[in-house]
């Protein structure tokens, strides 16, 4: 397909010279130029998220009561059952939570 576009004078100067130094056509150059602008531009465009479930009964004991803000902090401390001092999660959960 033909089409006219305007370009400025120093980029189309420096196309050219471009295109003559790697040997392959002004044309060529400019749709290399575009399909790579168009395949970067396509993978930053912004995705839904999609929020991951997993089948089950719901939180687990651990979490049933004291629900989400736990299990939050839970993620930045390391887990009682891995943690040399049981009591020592909890103390930093108090703490966290006042």
């Amino acid at each position: 397909m033909k089409t006219t576009i305007e370009i400025a004078d120093d980029l189309l100067a420096r196309s050219r010279k471009l295109a003559d130094r790697q040997g392959v056509t002004l044309r060529a150059l400019v749709e290399e130029g575009l399909r790579l602008v168009l395949k970067t531009r396509a993978a930053a465009e912004p995705r839904a998220f999609v929020v991951p479930t997993f089948g089950g009964s719901g939180l687990t004991e651990r979490y049933r009561d004291t629900g989400l803000h736990r299990a939050i902090l839970d993620s930045y401390v390391t887990p009682p059952d891995e943690s040399p001092d049981p009591a020592a999660h909890d103390r930093v959960h108090d703490r966290d939570c006042g």
